[in-house]
């Protein structure tokens, strides 16, 4: 069990096409999240939704480890890696608080908003991405946007003395 993977898992690229559309993603949507937030809290919440999605990941695959022994889930280089977890734990967060009934998909169909997470995670893992991983990202934005993670959310006032000095 390494730990340290936890922390540094978003930056491990699992190919340059996922690395180029998740920088083009992510790009949009943490733009808006550090005008929001600040760059301080937007950079705590990156590793926050990172390590939380790594937490739930292996807490998944040590429950789902017996019932799928030929997987090989218990590897100890088994974690929730890339920009997607977070990409993903942010799209739910934009996305809930939007207004907007739908969101193109690379103009080529509409999405009800709502569901566009959803849709991502079902694509990817028919392009054979990592469903697990992904989940866990989606899981930990729904888990920010209804609350269940200020308690580990330093106060406002706080990242605010951070950004001054």
């Amino acid at each position: 069990f390494q730990i340290w993977r936890w922390f540094t898992s978003p930056f491990v690229a699992g190919g340059i096409i996922g690395v180029l559309i998740g920088i083009l993603v992510f790009g949009n949507i943490g733009g808006q999240f550090e005008r929001t937030f600040g760059s301080l809290a937007f950079a705590y919440l990156f590793m926050l939704f990172n390590v939380l999605a790594n937490v739930a990941f292996t807490l998944l695959v040590l429950l789902a480890a017996p019932l799928v022994p030929h997987m090989g889930l218990l590897s100890p280089m088994n974690c929730a890696n890339g920009v997607w977890v977070s990409v993903l734990g942010f799209l739910v967060v934009h996305t809930q608080r939007s207004q907007t009934p739908s969101m193109s998909f690379w103009g080529l169909c509409n999405i009800p908003t709502k569901l566009y997470p959803w849709f991502l995670l079902l694509l990817f893992g028919l392009l054979g991405g990592s469903f697990l991983d992904n989940l866990c990202g989606i899981l930990v934005g729904y888990a920010f946007h209804y609350g269940h993670l200020r308690r580990l959310l330093p106060s406002e006032q706080r990242f605010q003395q951070w950004e001054l000095s």
